[in-house]
């Protein structure tokens, strides 16, 4: 597969023991179809991606998973992974999620708070860019919906906890 007809879901983290085992994180709003999956695309070289099988998986806490991939034997084979983008095919977004724009909106009118919970803001849109999202608060703020910020979604609670860099609310 190409890297044009794929979307980043997630990060390897790290090795998860020493038989070839990982640690990874996955966005938020990709979590149902990762626990899906039976394979996930790796980009090694030149936008182009490499599928791997996943023969085991095992859900941690704060978004992260624990991975064993069939291809991977060995420690040092996983630590090669160390630091690579998961992805998957757009089509497979769509065909689990639908159109991606009902997929973000119902986010809308999520509180949004930072690691310590204090309220950042509410969520009053959702803005859409070829290559990112944006969250647009209440106050006008926006706050790009990058898996590298989110830490946690409470459905429940119709929360959102972010850790933004200093100063990204104060552009």
């Amino acid at each position: 597969m190409k890297l044009e007809n794929a979307e980043s879901i997630g990060k390897i983290l790290k090795l998860h023991g020493y038989k070839g085992n990982l640690t990874v994180f996955v966005d938020p709003q990709y979590q149902e179809l990762f626990e899906d999956q039976q394979t996930a695309f790796i980009d090694f070289e030149f936008g182009n991606l490499i599928p791997y099988t996943i023969e085991e998986l095992a859900i941690g806490t704060k978004n992260r998973y624990f991975i064993k991939f069939n291809q991977v034997k060995s420690e040092e084979q996983a630590r090669k992974l160390v630091g690579k983008k998961i992805y998957t095919s757009k089509e497979e977004i769509e065909a689990f999620y639908g159109e991606t724009e009902d997929m973000n909106n119902e986010f809308v009118g999520f509180i949004i708070q930072n690691p310590d919970r204090k309220e950042l803001g509410k969520i009053s849109s959702i803005i859409e860019h070829p290559h990112q999202v944006l969250l647009e608060l209440e106050s006008g703020a926006l706050i790009p919906f990058n898996q590298d910020f989110v830490s946690e979604i409470i459905d429940e609670e119709r929360i959102i906890i972010m850790d933004l860099p200093d100063g990204l609310l104060d552009l």
